[in-house]
């Protein structure tokens, strides 16, 4: 039974210095109806279980270049399954969206939008290649609280090259006006062979100090919180009610299925990746094939350690009764090295519903207890 469905929409206008993300802006539009039809023929081709509260979301690349008539192939395609979804949501590109584009998101039953906007500084914006400005961001934003949606992300970037403490706290403070229903703050992470680690390693781009980046941190959960989003996720912050749900599917190791090149999908024992060749993708679509993917078999100490690492990112933590449930094993004898030492050194603490969790601290130096787990 699976919890969650995701639908990769590969294509992009062009692609950010920092993404790694499987993209291909060279391929649109000239592929795009194909794609779409090769991505219809692999989720009519499927014949998997979803759960009662099972969640959708629509990622990229960005899936906010599709035409209305080409989202709604899509949609049509999932509810001829009969599947339903409690949370629907798709990534918005500020620079891609206009009002029939949000009018049609929302006769398709979508009630999540997740604006990539990463910055209200166009200075910044520019240095990272983003295709839209701080003013079509908070107008797009503002429109689609006007056509109906009224859970809205905003992802924000902080740590990258140039940029200031103070607009840091301007970004926090411009999205909190927006009167957003969910943040997620991401720290940069440069990818090896992006354009911006070549550009790094050319002496073209400056990275911050750990210690403006360490201040960056810092900030973010007091200043959010001030604003009325709690932190539940070493990255996510919500007002009560808004957390991601589908994100909470991965968050807790529930099984889930991905439609689309690239696509990963994880059934509880496995992860399977379909081809990150588009040209493959659409050719086994085309000869009604099954699609290329890459099967990987997860042993028990795998399945044990990323269960930990994916819950231990929430705030509440994990189960340690549940962890019995799932692995019939004691996670106090299991890992019992590592807890003591994180709970000595205070990384790690045992809330008083019982469930293990990190600690401030902690989320600050996760990848620390990450690593050791893993």
């Amino acid at each position: 039974m699976y919890h969650a469905v995701y639908i990769h929409v590969p294509f992009c206008q062009s692609k950010c210095l920092y993404c790694d993300f499987p993209s291909y802006p060279q391929y649109f539009p000239q592929y795009t109806d194909e794609y779409l039809q090769a991505l219809t023929y692999e989720i009519e081709s499927s014949e998997i279980q979803l759960a009662e509260c099972a969640t959708l979301f629509i990622g990229g690349g960005t899936p906010s270049l599709l035409a209305p008539v080409q989202l709604e192939k899509i949609f049509t395609a999932l509810y001829k399954k009969g599947w339903q979804f409690s949370e629907s949501s798709i990534e918005v590109n500020p620079g891609t969206i206009n009002r029939e584009k949000l009018e049609c998101m929302h006769e398709m039953k979508i009630n999540r939008l997740s604006f990539g906007v990463q910055s209200f500084d166009d200075k910044l914006l520019g240095l990272l290649g983003r295709i839209h400005t701080a003013k079509q961001a908070k107008a797009n934003i503002s429109l689609a609280q006007e056509v109906g949606f009224d859970n809205i992300n905003l992802d924000l970037m902080y740590g990258l090259p140039q940029q200031t403490l103070a607009q840091v706290e301007f970004d926090l403070e411009q999205a909190a006006r927006l009167n957003t229903t969910h943040i997620s703050s991401y720290a940069l992470k440069i990818e090896p062979d992006t354009k911006l680690d070549i550009l790094v390693n050319q002496g073209k781009i400056q990275t911050l100090s750990d210690d403006l980046a360490d201040s960056m941190y810092d900030l973010i959960p007091l200043r959010l919180a001030e604003y009325g989003l709690k932190r539940y996720e070493i990255s996510n912050y919500a007002r009560p009610g808004y957390e991601c749900r589908h994100n909470q599917v991965y968050w807790h190791y529930q099984p889930y299925k991905a439609f689309g090149v690239a696509g990963c999908s994880f059934n509880g024992n496995s992860r399977t990746t379909n081809t990150f060749s588009l040209p493959d993708y659409l050719a086994a679509a085309k000869q009604n094939l099954e699609i290329p993917y890459e099967l990987e078999e997860l042993t028990i100490d795998m399945r044990r350690a990323e269960y930990l690492f994916m819950n231990l990112r929430l705030t509440n933590g994990f189960s340690p009764e549940i962890f019995k449930q799932v692995f019939n094993e004691d996670i106090y004898i299991v890992y019992r090295d590592v807890l003591t030492k994180y709970l000595n050194n205070n990384l790690l603490q045992i809330l008083p519903n019982g469930n293990i969790s990190l600690t401030s601290l902690g989320i600050k130096y996760s990848n620390i207890v990450f690593g050791d787990l893993l």
